[in-house]
């Protein structure tokens, strides 16, 4: 094509000598910019000068997640009920095991579930999961037109009163959940758990939130800067507000007598929150609005078990 276009607008119109070099030159210009077009066009928009990272956000996936977080079986959908939670949910050995642990919570605490499996690979404790989508673990919080949710927290406690774990790890998006009236149903919620004689129960707070989704932030990020650096924090105003959702949870989770672990305090200075964890697609801490990663969930149950350090005397 290029070819024939050289022929024909260029190399006939000087043997012709009817075209004037200024004609010819804007002619050539026209033609460089129309290959530089399908060029552009056929490698995508030159994606292949950007990083890996970079090229996956506009289009970022992470199905692993329904394997992750077990969907269906272990943290359920909300048209499932208590009925629905699988006997694999309660790791083999777990009654007997002198270090396990029992979580419950929303999707705020199935994300958990990634971090914890491979910390107890490497540590030894049992784990027991009961979670549910939108179903925050406060016995007594009622949901419009969900019948089903007080089954599922009633059944939760009915497996910390029979499997007896030494820890609870309780977590939920809070933010969804931080009118007074709702903390002080946690507050009698914890209160009734370390009844039924668990040792130990670790608060999780909220975790930083992304609107619309992490790797949308990131992308336009980069796009703006003219430098075209990928940030490794972000400040946002959510996360500036959710920064006193966590301190208004910790004074209530501590005075109900209840361990708090603070993800806002690990990934967040100055209001800037951490974005990822190195130059890799799976690096992301998040991979929406707010739900971890497999290693963002690793990286933050790491520095949970270091800093609460659960299963010391």
């Amino acid at each position: 094509m290029l070819a024939f276009l050289t022929y024909r607008f260029i190399e006939t119109p000087i043997r012709r000598k009817r075209a004037s070099w200024q004609m010819v030159a804007l002619i050539m210009a026209a033609m460089l910019a129309l290959g530089m077009g399908l060029a552009t066009h056929f490698r995508e928009g030159f994606a292949n000068r950007f990083p890996p990272i970079v090229r996956q956000l506009a289009s970022y996936q992470y199905p692993g997640y329904e394997v992750d977080y077990r969907v269906t079986t272990c943290f359920l959908k909300p048209d499932q009920g208590a009925k629905d939670f699988s006997p694999g949910c309660v790791d083999a050995g777990f009654a007997g095991s002198e270090a396990n642990l029992l979580l419950w919570g929303d999707s705020h605490a199935a994300h958990l579930l990634p971090g914890l499996r491979v910390a107890s690979e490497a540590r030894g404790f049992a784990i027991a999961q009961f979670n549910s989508a939108g179903c925050p673990p406060i016995i007594g919080f009622l949901i419009p037109n969900r019948g089903n949710w007080e089954d599922i927290n009633q059944h939760a406690m009915y497996q910390i009163r029979t499997l007896r774990p030494k820890i609870v790890v309780i977590s939920a998006h809070w933010p969804k959940y931080d009118k007074a009236s709702d903390f002080q149903k946690l507050t009698d919620t914890i209160r009734a758990v370390r009844a039924s004689g668990v040792s130990k129960v670790i608060v999780i707070g909220p975790v930083p939130n992304w609107r619309p989704s992490l790797p949308e932030m990131l992308l336009n990020a980069f796009m703006k800067d003219p430098m075209h650096r990928l940030p490794e924090r972000l400040q946002t105003p959510l996360n500036n507000m959710i920064l006193e959702t966590d301190a208004h949870l910790a004074a209530m989770v501590h005075a109900a007598g209840a361990d708090y672990f603070s993800p806002m305090a690990v990934l967040c200075e100055a209001g800037a929150c951490r974005t990822r964890l190195g130059d890799d697609p799976s690096d992301l801490m998040a991979w929406d609005y707010g739900h971890l990663t497999a290693r963002g969930s690793t990286f933050l149950v790491q520095r949970m078990l270091e800093d609460r350090r659960p299963f010391e005397r």
